[in-house]
């Protein structure tokens, strides 16, 4: 928490961003399925759709299950959203400066060739967010990525995209 914002982070739900409020107005920025609680995905899970729809979820290698055969990700059977978002993330290094606080964490499946680093740095007046990605295997991994923040829209809001910048909402 700083000053302006509270960040809540769980780890346990693949490093999952539960809530983004600000302090000065109240306004909780990441929407939450009132239907659907919060619950661990198990790891046989191939259904995001299942489990709580709330904050802000890393998706990567693919959006839809597949395979990739003849690649670093070997016969593994990829799940909706990715191999991310059901595995327990460790939380490494926090930090506490005067004008900021950081939290960086990781993780490193045993099943797959990679070392994915999400660091988020909370200041006065922003979020900050730093990725880094890690293959550890001596074939290529091809991927898909994306950030997958549930935003809370209210009435009244706009979503303003500069213009020539390539824009895709489903």
């Amino acid at each position: 928490m700083s000053s302006s914002w509270r960040l809540v982070v769980v780890p346990e739900l693949g490093g999952k961003i539960v809530s983004f409020l600000s302090l000065r107005t109240g306004r909780e920025w990441l929407w939450k399925n009132p239907h659907i609680p919060f619950a661990k995905p198990v790891k046989d899970t191939t259904d995001f759709g299942l489990h709580d729809s709330v904050g802000w979820d890393e998706i990567f290698p693919t959006v839809n299950p597949c395979s990739m055969p003849g690649t670093g990700w070997g016969d593994l059977q990829l799940t909706d959203h990715g191999e991310l978002w059901y595995r327990p993330w460790r939380i490494v290094n926090p930090k506490t400066e005067a004008q900021a606080i950081e939290l960086t964490l990781h993780v490193e499946p045993d099943d797959l060739p990679l070392r994915f680093v999400l660091t988020l740095r909370l200041t006065t007046d922003a979020l900050e967010v730093d990725y880094q990605l890690t293959n550890t295997g001596g074939q290529s991994l091809p991927y898909l990525w994306a950030a997958h923040p549930h935003i809370a829209i209210e009435p009244g809001n706009e979503i303003l995209i500069p213009e020539r910048r390539p824009a895709r909402a489903d």
